[in-house]
C-alpha cells in the first residue's frame, strides 16, 4: 500500500528556543504593542504547540497563507522577522541640515512674537495671521500644504 501524500506545501516547523516563548507572549499581551505586531507573536505561538495552519488561521481569523507566511519568517529570522522592514523609499532629496536652516529662517524672532501674542484675544492662533508671517512659507501646523492666512 503506497503511503498518503500530503497535498500543499510542506509545512515548516517552528521550535522555539530559549526564552523566545516568553518574549512571544510578552507581545501579545502589552497594550502598547503594534497589533500586527501581536498577531504575529500570536500565530507563531498557536503553530509552535503543534496546531494545524487552517486552525491558527480559524483561531485568529486570517488566511491560512498568512499563518504559513509568518511561520516560514519565523523559522528563518527568528522574533527579528516578526517585526515590519522598512519601506522602501526614495532617497531623502532634503538634509538635515537644510531642514534645520529652513526652520531657524521661518521661526526666527518667534519668540518675541509669543510674548506679543500673549496679550492678544488670539493667542497663539494670532500667529497665524497679519503681518507676522507675511512673506514666510511657513505653513499651519494643523494642516500641512495649507499656508498661514495673511
Amino acid at each position: 500500500m503506497a503511503a498518503k501524500r500530503k497535498r500543499g506545501r510542506p509545512k515548516v516547523e517552528v521550535t522555539l528556543v530559549g526564552d523566545e516563548q516568553a518574549e512571544l507572549e510578552r507581545l501579545t499581551r502589552r497594550k502598547r504593542t503594534n497589533r500586527n505586531l501581536a498577531l504575529r507573536a500570536q500565530l507563531v505561538l498557536d503553530s509552535a504547540s503543534g496546531m494545524a495552519d487552517t486552525a491558527v488561521a480559524a483561531k485568529n481569523h486570517v488566511n491560512p497563507k498568512t499563518v504559513a507566511t509568518w511561520r516560514q519568517r519565523f523559522a528563518e529570522l527568528r522574533l527579528e522577522g516578526l517585526f515590519d522592514e522598512p519601506l522602501p523609499c526614495a532617497e531623502r532629496k532634503i538634509t538635515d541640515e537644510d531642514v534645520e536652516r529652513i526652520v531657524v529662517e521661518n521661526t526666527e524672532g518667534a519668540h518675541a512674537l509669543e510674548h506679543a501674542a500673549h496679550g492678544q484675544e488670539g493667542g497663539h492662533q494670532s500667529l497665524l495671521r497679519g503681518p507676522y508671517l507675511a512673506g514666510s512659507r511657513l505653513e499651519a501646523p494643523h494642516r500641512p500644504g495649507v499656508q498661514a492666512v495673511h
